[in-house]
């Protein structure tokens, strides 16, 4: 269970999300999505982004050529200013 973890511990917080399986939860979703990644993130690999891609019926998929912490860039933030906004 989350609460019988010590979060001032390094690495527990990265240990937990590595072990969630969400896929049951994002399989249920039907609002519309953009899922956003990088094509150099080595946290959340494109590969993880197709298969949320699979799970959520209304989504699309945007991977560009940043990585984890850059994954956004101009043409990505006008992409999430059109779907924000419709």
């Amino acid at each position: 269970a989350i609460t019988d973890r010590s979060f001032e511990k390094p690495g527990v917080l990265l240990d937990l999300s590595a072990s969630l399986d969400n896929r049951l939860v994002l399989s249920n979703l039907r609002h519309n999505a953009r899922i956003f990644t990088g094509a150099t993130d080595i946290l959340m690999p494109r590969n993880c982004g197709e298969e949320i891609r699979r799970l959520i019926k209304n989504s699309e998929l945007i991977v560009n050529s940043g990585g984890h912490f850059n994954v956004f860039g101009k043409r990505d933030l006008r992409k999430l200013d059109k779907f924000l906004h419709t």
